[in-house]
């Protein structure tokens, strides 16, 4: 089995269809949609990876990425930062 992949994403179904796909590869996948909700499932359970979207309530990603980088015992999990916005280029 694959490690263990934390995705925070607002949107239920972006976030489910994420899950959905990470587990079926083989992934244990833990979700949450806020940062509050992904600073403890980290705190319980330091995953290998976390997919986390740029924009959130509340907190951007960016923010809890820094915070991540900035915690001795989370700064070497790996993000990879999610944008579902479409910018138009003319």
């Amino acid at each position: 089995m694959g490690g263990s992949i934390l995705v925070v994403e607002d949107e239920a179904a972006i976030r489910d269809l994420l899950a959905a796909n990470l587990q079926r590869a083989g992934y244990k996948v833990m979700t949450a949609g806020d940062v509050p909700q992904a600073e403890a499932l980290v705190r319980e359970s330091r995953p290998d990876l976390v997919l986390l979207d740029w924009v959130l309530p509340g907190i951007p990603g960016l923010t809890f990425a820094r915070r991540l980088r900035g915690d001795q015992r989370t700064k070497d999990i790996s993000i990879v930062l999610l944008s579902a916005s479409l910018a138009s280029r003319r």
